[in-house]
């Protein structure tokens, strides 16, 4: 059982990392649910990158077409 929690979660993280579109979709998504929820700070819920590291904060497509960016 253990075996099989380690290599799932392990394959998550390898898919996630390969396919970069579908994480991204996955966060808008989250961001999309956490808004609907009325959290504080919707798409920096958890452990997030942009919260607990170093990298720029995240900023839904949605806001980043908004303000012109089209990183």
């Amino acid at each position: 059982m253990w075996i099989a929690i380690f290599l799932h979660d392990v394959g998550v993280e390898i898919y996630l990392n390969l396919t970069p579109a579908e994480g991204e979709r996955l966060r808008e998504v989250s961001y999309e649910r956490q808004l609907e929820a009325g959290f504080e700070h919707p798409g920096s819920v958890g452990l997030t990158v942009d919260r607990w590291g170093d990298a720029k904060a995240w900023v839904p497509e949605r806001k980043r077409l908004e303000a012109g960016d089209s990183r």
